[in-house]
């Protein structure tokens, strides 16, 4: 896993604390909808800003901990994606990622998938 050691305020990406919810193939079909997760990992294999992080609650609080470095004010950020973590069950998936400014398909999925009440953003920061 990649750790990023402080923000930086010229990124060109933001960062995501995010809940999935998880998909189930159809089965009569087999067809399921995109995995934005995949399709993040796809990105980050050619470079650039788009990457994930990390899943699962261990990534959130690992994330939650980096940002307890840079003060008072982010301590208490820290504290409420950890309340919000820990209230998503077995259905949810807990994902960190940063996805770019520019990365125009990522960012409509997330778009789509938030209208679709299938994705929820814990923090968004950039």
């Amino acid at each position: 896993m990649k750790i990023r050691n402080g923000f930086v305020s010229n990124s060109s990406s933001s960062s995501f604390v995010v809940a999935i919810k998880k998909n189930d193939a159809c089965p009569h079909c087999g067809r399921s909808d995109p995995n934005i997760l995949k399709a993040i990992e796809r990105k980050a294999c050619y470079g650039g800003e788009t990457e994930l992080e990390g899943v699962g609650i261990d990534a959130v609080l690992e994330y939650s901990d980096q940002i307890c470095e840079y003060g008072d004010y982010n301590n208490d950020k820290a504290d409420r994606i950890r309340e919000k973590a820990a209230t998503y069950g077995n259905d949810w998936e807990l994902a960190v990622f940063y996805v770019s400014y520019h990365d125009e398909f990522i960012n409509q999925m997330i778009k789509e998938m938030k209208a679709a009440g299938t994705i929820e953003i814990l923090d968004e920061e950039g």
